[in-house]
C-alpha cells in the first residue's frame, strides 16, 4: 500500500494561570524572533507566522498555545518541537499545569480514480452504492466517516473523508491532486489537566495512537481505493 504523507499538524495546550503572557509577549517574540518574520502582537494574542518552514505558525494568549505544521517531513518531527517550543513557552509565562493537550494529524493517501474510489469505500462503510457521490464532484466531501473513543490514556478522534488539493499561486506542495485524509486528533482525557512535566510523555503517547490509527486501520479502509 502507498504510504501517506502528512499534509498539516497541530499542536495545542490549554494552559492553567497562563495570564503571566500579557508580561511576557516581548520575551516570547525574542525567543523566537529568527525563527517567525511575520509578527502580530496585541492583548488577545501573539500570532507569529514563517510561511517557508514546516512550523509554519505559533499562536500564545492568556489560554492557550497552539503550533501549524505544513507538510513536515516525519510525526516525530512534529512531537520533538512541539515539546521544545510549547515547553520553553510554559517557563517563560510560568504554566505549570495545562488543562488539555491535544495533536492533530491529517494524513492523506493519495487515489487516482476518485468517483470509483468514493463508491467502493461507500459500499464498504454505508452498505450501498451513493450514485450522487459520484456523479457531483461537489459532493465528493460529503462522504465522511467519523469515530470518538476515550481511551485509557487519551481520546482520540477520527475523521475518514475525500479532499482535493487546493490551487494557490506559488503553493509547492507534495501533496497528491486527490486523496483520502485520515484526519487523528489524540486529546488528552476530558476534564483531566495534566502538568507540564509530563507534556513530552503525552506526545509520545500521542504519536503511538496515531501509529495505531495508520498500521491497523488504515490499510483495511484503504485497501483497493488506490
Amino acid at each position: 500500500m502507498i504510504e501517506p504523507r502528512i499534509a498539516n499538524a497541530f499542536v495545542q495546550a490549554n494552559t492553567v494561570k497562563g495570564n503571566r503572557y500579557l508580561d511576557d509577549a516581548g520575551k516570547i517574540m525574542n525567543e523566537w524572533d529568527d525563527s517567525f518574520p511575520e509578527k502580530q502582537v496585541g492583548l488577545e494574542g501573539l500570532h507569529m507566522r514563517n510561511s517557508d518552514k514546516a512550523l509554519r505558525e505559533m499562536r500564545v494568549s492568556t489560554s492557550t498555545i497552539w503550533l501549524a505544521f505544513f507538510e513536515p517531513d516525519t510525526l516525530q518531527l512534529v512531537l520533538d518541537q512541539s515539546s521544545n517550543v510549547i515547553q520553553k513557552v510554559a517557563e517563560i509565562i510560568e504554566v505549570e499545569k495545562f488543562s488539555r493537550v491535544g495533536v492533530r494529524t491529517q494524513y492523506v493517501y493519495p487515489v487516482g480514480d476518485v468517483p470509483k474510489a468514493v463508491a467502493s469505500l461507500a459500499k464498504r462503510i454505508v452498505g450501498t452504492y451513493v450514485e450522487s457521490l459520484v456523479d457531483d464532484k461537489s459532493k465528493w466531501h460529503a462522504l465522511e466517516v467519523a469515530t470518538d473513543v476515550v481511551k485509557e490514556n487519551a481520546r482520540v478522534k477520527l475523521i475518514i473523508t475525500f479532499v482535493t488539493r487546493s490551487q494557490q499561486k506559488g503553493n509547492i506542495s507534495k501533496l497528491p491532486p486527490h486523496g483520502v485524509m485520515f484526519d487523528i486528533d489524540v486529546l488528552t482525557k476530558p476534564d483531566e489537566s495534566i502538568d507540564a512535566s509530563r507534556l513530552k510523555g503525552f506526545l509520545r503517547h500521542a504519536g503511538t495512537e496515531v501509529a495505531v490509527v495508520l498500521d491497523r486501520i488504515a490499510p483495511g479502509i484503504m485497501e483497493g481505493l488506490g
